[in-house]
């Protein structure tokens, strides 16, 4: 079952153009994060939800992603991927 869970998981993965890197929305009781890897480091930007379940900052994915869209690489030619 996790496997399969997994492999869905890569199937719905998308890519953040401001850093070229594929990233995946997950959600808890109190925050959704958005997490991804570059230059072999993992990343996860956190958005903590007083009201998790009804404040549309969290129910939904477009307000993460446009906070980590914002993200820019600083040396982008620094070391690589």
């Amino acid at each position: 079952a996790a496997r399969a869970k997994f492999s869905a998981m890569r199937r719905q993965a998308k890519t953040l153009a401001s850093v070229d890197a594929q990233y995946l929305i997950t959600r808890s009781d109190s925050a959704t994060d958005l997490s991804f890897a570059k230059f072999g480091a993992g990343y996860v930007l956190s958005l903590m939800c007083d009201a998790p379940d009804t404040d549309l900052r969290c129910t939904g994915d477009d307000f993460i992603v446009a906070l980590a869209s914002n993200l820019i690489l600083l040396n982008p030619e620094a070391g690589g991927e």
